[in-house]
């Protein structure tokens, strides 16, 4: 059990919230962007190779998301179901999974 640091002195410092621990991939899959093909189930995040445009359809939602100058070698952290070609311009994507 961890213990927060939630004194007089402590609150003036800092604030107490409970520290929420991110899914560490335990797997990786190459992705091909696609208009209608989805990711696989259990998609955490997505790493970039090849900087540009990454589009995304996350879990859940009807709409896309579109992250623009993406760097090389950046993770985007997010529960993706789908990512378009139409909007995808960065390369050497990979999808990020979940045990």
């Amino acid at each position: 059990m961890k213990k927060l640091l939630c004194g007089a002195i402590a609150l003036a410092l800092f604030t107490c919230a409970p520290v929420i621990a991110e899914p560490i991939p335990s797997n990786a899959i190459a992705i091909v962007p696609s208009d209608t093909t989805p990711l696989p189930p259990k998609v955490i995040g997505i790493y970039v190779g090849n900087a540009g445009t990454v589009e995304v359809q996350p879990c859940g939602s009807a709409r896309t998301v579109i992250f623009k100058n993406v760097a090389n070698g950046a993770v985007l952290r997010i529960r993706a179901c789908r990512v378009p070609a139409a909007g995808t311009t960065a390369r050497d994507l990979l999808a990020l999974l979940q045990r």
